[in-house]
This record gives C-alpha cells, sequence and structure tokens, in this order.
C-alpha cells in the first residue's frame, strides 16, 4: 500500500532533513520530524523516574531491543523533546529509506551557486 503525502508536507520534511543532512550537525540529532513521519511515536517522560531513566538511556542513538517478541527501536532525546522515540522495524527502515534518498538527492550536482 502506498502512502499518497500531499506535496507541501513531503517539500517541507526534505527540506528539513536535507538542511541538517539527515542529522543536526552539532548534536547528531535526526529531527523529531523525520522520526515521527517514519513511524516512531515520542513517548514524554512525564514523571521524575522515566526522566532519570531516559538521561541514562544513550542519547541520540538506535538501540534494537525485543519487546514480547517483537523488535522495536528506541531513540532517547532527553535534552531535546524529553522524550523517546519508540518505532518498530518498519519505521526504523522508513527512516533509512528516507536518509538513503536524501543522499542521493546531493549527487554533487550544485546547481545552488546560480543562486549565491
Amino acid at each position: 500500500m502506498k502512502l499518497a503525502i500531499p506535496g507541501t508536507i513531503l517539500l517541507a520534511l526534505l527540506i528539513e532533513i536535507s538542511g541538517c543532512a539527515s542529522t543536526d550537525a552539532v548534536t547528531g540529532a535526526v529531527p523529531a520530524s523525520a522520526l515521527e513521519f517514519s513511524g516512531f511515536h515520542p513517548r514524554k517522560a512525564n514523571t521524575p523516574e522515566k526522566l532519570a531513566n531516559l538521561r541514562e538511556m544513550p542519547q541520540h542513538q538506535f538501540v534494537q531491543q525485543d519487546r514480547n517478541g517483537k523488535i522495536v527501536y528506541t531513540y532517547a532525546d532527553a535534552k531535546g523533546c524529553g522524550c523517546l522515540y519508540v518505532g518498530d522495524q518498519a519505521a526504523y527502515d522508513s527512516l533509512e529509506g528516507t536518509e538513503q534518498t536524501l543522499r542521493g538527492m546531493d549527487s554533487g550536482n550544485n546547481q545552488w551557486e546560480l543562486w549565491e
């Protein structure tokens, strides 16, 4: 099943992601919009215990885990959103596909010089 995405939403997402080469150059973080677009769901650290646990997790890294016989990926962002993104294999694959597409768009054919 193909998902129809309105052009303006897709364009905004591509601009945001490609502007930082799929990760933030300073923090190494994947943009929240890319995570959510790919199917990751943010879970807020809404208790002191959850926040403490979130801060102990590897930050801005995907961690593969087995939950009840299913593979899930988590992505901790304590300083940004104060949340843990959770996604399944399809979400992770979608994110990887988006990054590969964006890398393919930057083929070294820089026509931006005309606009500078």
